[in-house]
């Protein structure tokens, strides 16, 4: 019971970032408002991420566990490259925008595998 509690809690807190940078006050976001502005639908990405990655903690435990840490890895290089080396006004970075809430996804989803236990 508090193992399904728990999973549905870290899914919807995973959430609150890119909702708070939608609805709220756009300064909590990475990125300028301007760079998303138009393409809040790519919220359903992380929001994917976060169903699958913590479905497959529930159901895999550990084994999903060695998915989820490369996973989180390789997404948050990719975010922290295009950040860094790619020149603002390329169209890559509203794709890397909502990328970097799919890291807020998994690393809930990981939490949940750590309390949630074996």
């Amino acid at each position: 019971m508090w193992d399904k509690v728990l999973g549905w809690g870290q899914l919807i807190f995973s959430q609150i970032p890119g909702l708070v940078a939608i609805f709220i006050d756009r300064r909590w976001s990475l990125y300028q408002p301007g760079i998303y502005k138009g393409y809040e639908a790519f919220l359903l990405l992380p929001f994917f991420v976060a169903v699958v990655s913590t479905w497959s903690v529930r159901v895999y435990k550990r084994k999903a566990m060695w998915g989820l840490v490369p996973a989180f890895a390789l997404i948050f290089c990719t975010v922290y490259w295009i950040f860094r080396n790619v020149d603002i006004t390329n169209p890559i970075h509203t794709l890397n925008w909502a990328l970097s809430y799919c890291l807020v996804a998994l690393l809930f989803a990981s939490f949940y595998g750590l309390v949630a236990g074996p």
